[in-house]
């Protein structure tokens, strides 16, 4: 790995440690669904933006039909389904609790590479599936959630659930879309996320519209719907796929150590937010289960 990889891979961990605090501000005032569906339309215009300025629009534009299925299942899986599931759990969960279980990708990566892919299932990826349970229990247990009432328990459970939806979209990229371009790749995948989540967001809205800003101004509201959607879903995912081209999968998920890290400190800095020693423990835990699967990959 070269210097321009290294703050590139630190780059995407950046923003998307940051991601889940961009959601908190969001979600509490214009409801989960829209909150995905405004991160996606503002990602797809960043994107057609960057593509039509670079004189690459247009050729993407032709390879939509062609790379429709990868589109949609990527759109699906690595989009729409743990974007809302995350955006779910923003309600009721602090973003340190959302980053520390988005980091538990890598051990639902091990299983449906063990699934699909036939890929050895050895001690390390045991060892490696009890530590991050771990993690978990201790997040839950020692965090600063003093109370974990039913809708905690059921926001834990939908950030697992989106982190399992991510391990196995990135299964299948590397099963069956890794001829698709990065650039390609996120554009339409977004498009087709975009769709999807005008199912659930225009019913969102006539139901629960108009919103109030609540403990966030407007201002700070659209700032971070704007960030979230440009580098968090645009930008990031385009710089992560070029290095997945470029440095192997199992290496540019490094980001995976880094991220609850930033997350953590954006938390904190971003939001106040309270980081307790039995978090910081489940995090080092989470961390260290990525660590083992991850060894000797390329």
């Amino acid at each position: 790995m070269n210097t321009s990889q290294f703050f590139r891979l630190l780059f995407t961990a950046a923003i998307w440690g940051a991601s889940h605090v961009f959601a908190r501000i969001i979600v509490p005032a214009i409801g989960p669904e829209l909150s995905v569906l405004s991160r996606v339309v503002i990602s797809i215009l960043t994107l057609t933006l960057l593509l039509g300025w670079k004189g690459e629009l247009f050729p993407i534009r032709g390879k939509l039909k062609t790379y429709s299925k990868e589109f949609w299942t990527v759109g699906t899986f690595n989009m729409a389904v743990p974007f809302t599931l995350f955006a779910f759990a923003a309600v009721s969960l602090p973003a340190a609790y959302l980053v520390i279980l988005n980091a538990t990708v890598p051990i639902f990566s091990a299983i449906f590479s063990s699934i699909f892919m036939k890929e050895p299932f050895g001690w390390r990826r045991w060892v490696s599936i009890f530590l991050g349970i771990g993690g978990v229990v201790l997040l839950t247990e020692y965090g600063s959630i003093v109370d974990i009432t039913p809708q905690i328990g059921l926001s834990i459970l939908a950030g697992l659930l989106a982190s399992a939806s991510y391990g196995g979209g990135t299964i299948y990229m590397r099963m069956k879309a890794q001829h698709v371009p990065a650039a390609v790749m996120v554009w339409g995948s977004n498009m087709k996320a975009g769709l999807l989540m005008l199912i659930l967001a225009v019913p969102a809205y006539l139901n629960h519209g108009p919103f109030q800003s609540g403990a966030h101004s407007w201002l700070e509201v659209g700032t971070a719907v704007f960030l979230l959607g440009a580098f968090s879903s645009g930008i990031a995912f385009v710089v992560y796929y070029r290095l997945v081209a470029e440095i192997g999968a199992f290496t540019a998920s490094l980001s995976t150590f880094v991220m609850p890290l930033f997350g953590l400190g954006w938390g904190v800095l971003l939001l106040g937010e309270t980081v307790t020693f039995g978090m910081m423990c489940g995090a080092v835990l989470v961390i260290s289960s990525a660590a083992l699967f991850l060894q000797g990959r390329k």
